[in-house]
C-alpha cells in the first residue's frame, strides 16, 4: 500500500512519530495528525494521484538544480530560483482535518482524544455546540473556558 506524508514542510521525525504530523494517505484512507479521518472518494483519489505526479516532477527539478550546482561548484554563480512546491490536495485542509488543542484533550472530526487515545465521539448536541464555538473562535468571540464541556484537565 502507498504511504505518503503531505506536510507543508518536511520534518525530521523518529520512527515512533512517523505519520503523526500533517496529512497522510495510505491506499485510500486519510489520516490527519495520526488520526483516521475517512476513506477518500474517487475525485479525491484523482487529486492525490495528480499531487504525487506533481511532487515527483518538482523533486526532479530540485535534483537537477542541485546536480547542476555540483557541476559548477568552482564558479561563484548562485543557484537559480527553486520551483514552488505543489500544493497539498484540498482534502488535507478540510474542516474534518482541523485539530483543535485544549487543556487535557484535542478534538478532531467530532472525536475527543486524550493524548493519542480516542476517548469518545461528540453526540449530536455537542457537535452543534462545538461547531458554533469554533465559528465564534474564528472571530475571537469564544475562549478556552467555553470548551470545558468537552474535556477539563484537573
Amino acid at each position: 500500500s502507498i504511504l505518503l506524508l503531505l506536510p507543508s514542510l518536511v520534518y525530521s521525525q523518529s520512527i515512533a512519530n512517523a505519520g503523526t504530523t500533517g496529512c497522510v494517505v495510505t491506499k485510500n484512507k486519510l489520516f490527519s495528525h495520526g488520526n483516521f479521518i475517512r476513506q477518500l472518494n474517487r475525485a479525491e483519489m484523482g487529486q492525490f494521484a495528480k499531487f504525487k505526479n506533481d511532487l515527483e516532477e518538482w523533486q526532479k527539478k530540485l535534483d537537477k538544480i542541485f546536480a547542476d550546482a555540483d557541476l559548477s561548484s568552482n564558479s561563484t554563480s548562485s543557484l537559480p530560483p527553486f520551483p514552488d512546491r505543489p500544493l497539498s490536495p484540498s482534502f488535507c485542509s478540510g474542516r474534518d482535518t482541523i485539530l483543535y488543542l485544549f487543556n487535557g484533550c484535542s478534538i478532531q472530526n467530532n472525536k475527543v482524544y486524550v493524548g493519542t487515545n480516542l476517548a469518545r465521539e461528540l453526540d449530536g448536541d455537542e457537535k452543534k455546540k462545538f461547531a458554533d464555538l469554533t465559528e465564534k473562535m474564528k472571530i475571537g468571540e469564544s475562549h478556552q473556558e467555553d470548551f470545558n464541556d468537552f474535556c477539563v484537565q484537573l
